[in-house]
């Protein structure tokens, strides 16, 4: 798979196509721009951690390593701000093919896949939390046998069923990503999940409200077209919207 950064023009074509969507296809939609030419089938089927190290690496390339989030710290709610890079929440993976593993525990054999966008469409329906879980679970159980029987999901003891979860987590670690915080004011250590795909859709959301506004002032000043608005380097482009401004 290969990949460049997104620019303007196909920017404001995925926020276009994307404002109707839920959230998983959003991601979905993501995943092609960072895969151009790479079936969707054979997207869909990506694991959600490789999913997501290819959405970071194309964050990268369109705006930089860097990156900000705001959150709330649980012990006194006072508003925190998250810095942090692509590399540091970035898994190195390199050489790791391993779709599936094998765990073995109190005589049962599982054998387990992690998670895919496959996967997580199937089970958005479901009623609750714990109801897509469990279907989520089953979807990844790949094969359970104690001896020569073959046995469902709902047949496993609780500790075995948790040992196979803890593997089919492990195959896959960057599907979670937890940033670590501390609050300035009331010390309170805690962990929040990070989501690259939603994370990443804000931002480019935001820009492409901002391009719009550009696109609208030096149309209606200028005359010019949406195309040849973003034809300017953005540093010519904000020289005439500081004239347009004086």
């Amino acid at each position: 798979m290969t990949m460049g950064g997104i620019e303007e023009p196909e920017l404001l074509d995925l926020w276009e196509r994307g404002r109707p969507l839920a959230a998983l296809e959003r991601g979905e939609l993501l995943l092609g721009a960072a895969c151009p030419g790479t079936p969707a089938e054979e997207l869909s089927r990506l694991s959600i951690g490789r999913r997501d190290a290819c959405l970071l690496r194309l964050r990268e390339l369109t705006f930089g390593p860097d990156m900000r989030a705001l959150t709330k710290c649980p012990g006194c709610a006072e508003r925190l701000e998250l810095q942090f890079g692509t590399s540091d929440i970035l898994v190195d993976e390199s050489g790791d093919t391993t779709e599936t593993a094998e765990v073995k525990v109190e005589g049962y054999g599982i054998t387990v896949r992690a998670p895919n966008t496959l996967d997580l469409r199937a089970v958005s329906a479901a009623r609750d939390l714990e109801k897509a879980r469990r279907d989520l679970i089953e979807r990844c159980v790949v094969a359970a046998v104690r001896g020569t029987t073959a046995l469902t999901v709902d047949e496993l003891p609780e500790g075995v069923l948790a040992a196979a979860v803890e593997r089919m987590e492990g195959l896959d670690p960057q599907a979670e990503v937890d940033l670590s915080l501390e609050c300035p004011s009331c010390r309170h250590a805690s962990t929040v999940a990070f989501d690259i795909a939603s994370y990443f859709w804000e931002e480019i959301a935001s820009r492409a409200k901002h391009l719009l506004h550009e696109i609208d002032v030096l149309a209606r000043v200028y005359g010019w077209s949406e195309g040849e608005v973003l034809a300017l380097s953005p540093g010519r482009r904000q020289a005439y919207l500081d004239l347009v401004a004086r």
